[in-house]
């Protein structure tokens, strides 16, 4: 949070003050006099101080005057630490009735960091049921005092799959069962190398079609979770891993685009977008790309069901 606050690194492995060279994604643009932000891996060196306990209380305080969120009822914003498994759904409510008495603070959005280190609810012996309980708990809350409550919670996805799926989550899928939203964040060791993370709709949200994924810019060096955002394309990871394998045979051939058609083939092919999804994507009619696929699995090229 501080590092947030501050735009400052925070690395026990330096000294407090000691100064640290950090890698921030884009590149400054001298004509346009601002930061220019990329998704294609190039960064420039910051050379900044590792925060100390006096610049995280300035930048704490210089933060919360800007955001006019500093002191009495005007107080919209409050932090509540804890150990790994001491905190309960007992607690949250506790603190939640006691702002609501003291400040008149009823939140909007409760963000829980996170839900898998929490203290088991009840006596329960099975862990599955207690991690269902921890869910349904939560879902509670969240019902009871009219909020957003935004959690997370460890996948079992293998180390080279590019994506989180439903039947990644972790030790119980009855968690799903309690939530309005499922979002998978998703890193390959390219992402990293490029600061990004892809963020994909699990196709558990109720009430709306499910959403294409998107690819998020960051920094978290600096506390920097979101520095820009974009929908995420997969033929662009695609034609980016084939230019690093096969050389180009013609600049003619690499250089001609693609057409809406053949972009709809190539996405239907690799599964990771809907027949809705793609005629987003690509602008084209919802019957066409069904007709697309339905010729791709006529010609043996596609075996989904």
């Amino acid at each position: 949070m501080y590092q947030y606050m501050c735009a400052l690194p925070n690395d026990r492995n330096y000294e407090p003050g000691e100064f640290i060279d950090v890698k921030y994604p884009g590149r400054w643009d001298d004509d346009a006099h601002r930061w220019i932000y990329n998704f294609e891996g190039d960064h420039e060196t910051l050379r900044l101080p590792n925060i100390d306990g006096d610049l995280a209380a300035e930048g704490f305080r210089k933060w919360m005057r800007r955001k006019h969120w500093a002191g009495g009822s005007r107080n919209q914003f409050h932090v509540i630490p804890y150990s790994n498994s001491t905190l309960d759904s007992k607690l949250i409510r506790e603190h939640l009735d006691e702002l609501k008495e003291k400040f008149g603070f009823i939140p909007d959005i409760v963000v829980d960091d996170y839900m898998d280190i929490h203290a088991p609810e009840g006596k329960l012996n099975d862990y599955r049921h207690q991690e269902n309980e921890k869910w349904k708990a939560a879902a509670a809350i969240r019902q009871e005092f009219k909020c957003c409550y935004i959690t997370c919670t460890q996948s079992r996805k293998l180390n080279n799959a590019q994506w989180v799926t439903r039947d990644d989550v972790s030790e119980d899928k009855r968690k799903a069962a309690h939530v309005t939203a499922f979002f998978g964040i998703n890193r390959t060791d390219d992402d990293r190398e490029k600061s990004i993370v892809r963020i994909n709709d699990l196709g558990l949200t109720r009430d709306r079609e499910k959403m294409p994924p998107v690819a998020v810019l960051q920094c978290l060096a600096l506390g920097q979770p979101c520095l820009a955002s974009k929908w995420f394309n997969p033929l662009d990871k695609a034609e980016d891993d084939g230019e690093d394998q096969e050389p180009k045979k013609t600049t003619k051939a690499k250089s001609k685009p693609k057409s809406k058609s053949d972009q709809a083939r190539e996405l239907l092919k690799r599964g990771l977008m809907d027949v809705d999804e793609i005629a987003r994507e690509t602008g084209l009619g919802r019957q066409t790309v069904k007709d697309i696929k339905s010729d791709l699995r006529k010609a043996g090229e596609l075996t989904e069901e």
